[in-house]
């Protein structure tokens, strides 16, 4: 006698090779997301970073810099519409805060050497440059 239909033992194999392909692609996809969203807070610390370095060295004199700072530390806020205002504002008239820590120390009269941290969502991003002028 012949078969017709779908047994149990079928059914329940398909459900069990269903679930978990569903659960490999909900994986695949939420690695994604996370990786997506790390590359984005690193890639925004790297640019504010170059933007701040390039601030300090072109646009601020070393005695600007002394003058703002308190024990060789200069803090500012790290918010969202930072790159806005240093395109419009001078970078030591920013918001005093945590979110980017410049620190220097004189290494002789005509250089300073300058260390720009930025933290932001447990990243952290650092660049060293010395400035001459």
């Amino acid at each position: 006698m012949k078969k017709k239909g779908v047994t149990l033992v079928e059914t329940v194999v398909s459900l069990m090779i269903l679930m978990m392909v569903i659960t490999m692609f909900v994986k695949i996809v939420r690695d994604y997301n996370i990786n997506i969203n790390t590359r984005r807070i690193k890639e925004r610390l790297n640019r504010l970073s170059y933007c701040v370095m390039n601030e300090l060295k072109y646009n601020c004199t070393k005695e600007e810099i002394r003058l703002q700072s308190s024990n060789n530390k200069i803090g500012l806020k790290n918010y969202e519409n930072i790159f806005d205002d240093l395109k419009n504002r001078s970078l030591l008239s920013l918001g005093r805060g945590n979110g980017v820590e410049i620190f220097f120390n004189n290494n002789t009269n005509d250089s300073l050497k300058i260390k720009v941290t930025i933290y932001e969502e447990g990243f952290i991003e650092e660049m060293e440059f010395v400035k001459w002028r």
